[in-house]
C-alpha cells in the first residue's frame, strides 16, 4: 500500500534507492519501506524473462534489501530492480575472480547449481536436506541421481539401454 495521500504531487524521485521489503503481494508485486524518504511504497519487480503466462518468478523474500527505482521519476511507478547483500548479508557461496558457479538458493535451502569450472562443469540439484540430488556431469558424460528415500521411474514405457555393461544390485531384485 502506497503511503501517499490521494491526489499527493510528491516531488520527482531522480536516480535509485535502496529499500527493505516488508510484504510479499499478489502479482509479482513487494511493499518496499524507503526509511530516506519516510514512503511504504507498492513495487513491481522487475524479472530477467517475463511476458504474458511466462517467464520467471523470483520475488525478494521480507527483509530483503532492494534497489528501487521510479519509472517516469514518479514514486508510485516503482520498481524493484534486484536484491543486494547490504550489511552483514552475504552470499550463498563467495564467488571469486573467475565468476565461478551460478546457484539459486531458496530461503528454505533448495540449490540449483550452475558450473562452469573447467574440468569441473556440472548442473546440480539438491533438496533443502541434502537428501536428493541429480548431477549432470559433463566431464565425466554422467547423470546421477541420488536419493535416501524411494526412487521412481514411473512411464507408459521405459526403456534401459546400455552399450557397455548393465549392472543392477539390491538386496533383493524383483523382475515380472
Amino acid at each position: 500500500m502506497n503511503n501517499l495521500p490521494r491526489g499527493f504531487a510528491h516531488p520527482p524521485q531522480y536516480g535509485v534507492i535502496v529499500g527493505t521489503v516488508i510484504a510479499i503481494l499478489a502479482g509479482g508485486k513487494v511493499t518496499v519501506k524507503l526509511d530516506s524518504l519516510d514512503l511504504s511504497l507498492d513495487c513491481l519487480v522487475m524479472q530477467p524473462y517475463a511476458g504474458k503466462n511466462f517467464g520467471t518468478f523470483l520475488i525478494p523474500e521480507e527483509g530483503s534489501e532492494v534497489l528501487v527505482a521510479f519509472n517516469e521519476s514518479d514514486p508510485r511507478k516503482s520498481v524493484v530492480l534486484g536484491c543486494l547483500w547490504y550489511g552483514g548479508d552475504k552470499p550463498p557461496i563467495p564467488g571469486g575472480k573467475d565468476n565461478g558457479p551460478k546457484l539459486i538458493k531458496t530461503k528454505g535451502g533448495h540449490r540449483l547449481l550452475l558450473d562452469d569450472s573447467e574440468n569441473a562443469q556440472k548442473i546440480e540439484i539438491v533438496d533443502s536436506g541434502g537428501n536428493n540430488r541429480i548431477v549432470l556431469d559433463t566431464p565425466g558424460n554422467s547423470i546421477t541421481i541420488e536419493t535416501k528415500g524411494k526412487l521412481v521411474l514411473k512411464g507408459g514405457e521405459v526403456e534401459i539401454e546400455a552399450t557397455g555393461p548393465l549392472n543392477l544390485k539390491g538386496l533383493l531384485i524383483n523382475l515380472n
